[in-house]
């Protein structure tokens, strides 16, 4: 009794052909039985349990017992906080009838609340992992064979989950990425934290491959250590993710060509003003070109000759023909400084919207920043001066440029916006400066767009990058510039972009691109955020 006491069991008896039911006093005051108590029958004790579960503890339930069956059923019953709580009931017939029907039982109640919520958590959540589309694998740590592989990964694979208990994560990856995946893995059972996340390419039974979002992680199944890992079939979103830049790049240069229309207008105004100058001069040179023609047109006597000269340097005054000697030069030459200023714009804007081959290709990114620099110049030329800091020595890089020209605008703008900003609330602040340096890193470029605007608070560094996020008004920012080129520049390109900033301090935005676009694409690139 002691020892059934010690272990929180419940003793109970049940006279099956009487209905007489006993429990033990301390289970009694456990249960929600009203005011009048537990009653002797076992109807009572029925009313207690959850109804579906009414089917035990029948006069039919014990009948169905087979000869020296134990009694062992669960099902729940309703405790005095009005809490219906897993129990299960253990015992065995004292006595049967002459056909061999228990007519007395007696045993114990066990509480497996806590174990029973658990195995239905597990049993649900297995349930969970084995229908999302989601792709979830575990892999035995020594051996790195796959233990098990959910629905949605078998049939992104086009595996069967026989096939991949034989296999390892190499066999999903191509031969040339092999030695990445070790060096990842090992990563992970080497880290502090135990997880990585990145991106890699999956190598489907057919052939084809799918990029896969994953994050993998060490654990334990079973007594056994394994590593987890959980994923996503990111093809449409990085389609989605294409479309976005090239619709936001297409609406930068919509934005700035307003700004470079008015560029253009300068110096085609002065252009037209000075070629209209040119065609009037045309006229007068004529003049005086005809005056000459006829003065030296035949032989003449001193007294004719001076008279010639004479009409002809009255040609010359009243033609204003020696002030025209002097403006027309420096009419072309202004002129041919405003054409040059209009094709500098033009081929630009033809760089900045047509980069060149499509995909990976050696570009001269200081021209890139130059070219950029010079569209968006209606932007910063108001609220800032721009000092272009630019290695002479930075070799072409292996990149996408027009989605990297894109990166360029957006930094460029938000640190004039900065700027902007920062004057409107204090006009007392220093000029405005804008600095965009570009070096050499050993096998990385790095860019840096610095500016002395309004700066970031803690938290908003913190969001800086995420989609959507501005503290621009309504109308006048998408929250969707970082978070490009966030995308741009640490997923297609495999290099990184951090910020550095304080308010009222300014903000330095530095960007690293790998030179080679093989160093770019590893077959698990860990994305690193600000």
């Amino acid at each position: 009794d002691l020892a059934v006491k010690g272990a929180g069991l419940g003793r109970w008896h049940w006279d099956v052909a009487s209905g007489y039911f006993e429990l033990s006093p301390e289970w009694v005051e456990q249960l929600n039985a009203g005011p009048q108590g537990l009653g002797a029958d076992i109807e009572s004790f029925r009313k207690l349990i959850r109804e579906e579960e009414r089917v035990f503890w029948t006069a039919a339930d014990a009948a169905s017992l087979g000869e020296g069956e134990p009694y062992d059923r669960q099902f729940r019953l309703l405790g005095h906080d009005g809490r219906l709580r897993w129990v299960q009931a253990l015992g065995r017939a004292l006595t049967v009838d002459s056909r061999g029907v228990p007519d007395c039982l007696a045993g114990i109640l066990i509480d497996i609340d806590d174990r029973k919520m658990a195995e239905l958590r597990d049993v649900g959540m297995a349930k969970v992992i084995e229908a999302s589309d989601n792709e979830v694998y575990v892999v035995d740590r020594e051996t790195l064979r796959f233990l098990e592989v959910n629905r949605g990964a078998r049939e992104n694979l086009g595996y069967t989950l026989a096939e991949l208990r034989t296999m390892t994560p190499l066999d999903i990856h191509r031969l040339e990425d092999a030695q990445h995946v070790k060096d990842v893995i090992a990563a992970v059972i080497g880290s502090s934290e135990g997880r990585v996340t990145g991106e890699t390419l999956h190598l489907r039974r057919d052939g084809t491959s799918y990029p896969a979002l994953i994050t993998i992680q060490t654990g334990r199944l079973l007594d056994r250590d394994v590593l987890v890992a959980i994923g996503s079939d990111v093809t449409e979103r990085r389609r989605l993710e294409g479309e976005l830049a090239d619709a936001r790049r297409l609406e930068s240069i919509g934005q700035l060509a307003a700004g470079v229309a008015h560029e253009m207008n300068t110096p085609l105004q002065f252009v037209g003003n000075n070629v209209q100058f040119l065609d009037e001069c045309s006229k007068v040179w004529l003049e005086v070109i005809e005056a000459y023609e006829r003065a030296v047109s035949v032989e003449v006597d001193d007294d004719a000759w001076r008279a010639r000269v004479a009409q002809l340097r009255a040609t010359i005054e009243a033609k204003r023909f020696n002030r025209l000697r002097e403006e027309t030069p420096k009419a072309i030459s202004d002129s041919l400084e405003g054409i040059d200023r209009v094709l500098k714009i033009v081929r630009a804007m033809k760089e900045f919207s047509h980069p060149g081959v499509a995909g990976m290709s050696p570009t001269d990114l200081n021209r890139a920043i130059e070219s950029t620099a010079t569209i968006t110049r209606n932007r910063w030329k108001d609220v800032a001066e721009l000092d272009l800091q630019l290695d002479p020595y930075l070799p072409p890089i292996e990149c996408e440029g027009g989605a990297i020209n894109q990166v360029f605008v957006n930094l460029i703008v938000n640190a004039a916006d900065a700027i902007a900003e920062r004057r409107e609330h204090d006009p007392s602040a220093p000029a405005g400066r804008i600095t965009i340096r570009s070096l050499h890193e050993d096998d990385r470029a790095v860019f840096e767009v610095e500016d002395n605007g309004a700066g970031m608070a803690t938290e908003v560094q913190a969001r800086a990058f995420d989609p959507f996020f501005t503290t621009k008004e309504v109308g006048q920012g998408t929250g969707q510039g970082l978070t490009l080129s966030h995308a741009i520049v640490c997923q297609k390109h495999g290099g990184s972009i951090t910020v550095r900033s304080e308010r009222g301090g300014g903000t330095l935005l530095r960007v690293t691109l790998p030179l080679r676009a093989s160093v770019a694409k590893p077959a698990l690139a860990v994305v690193a955020r600000a």
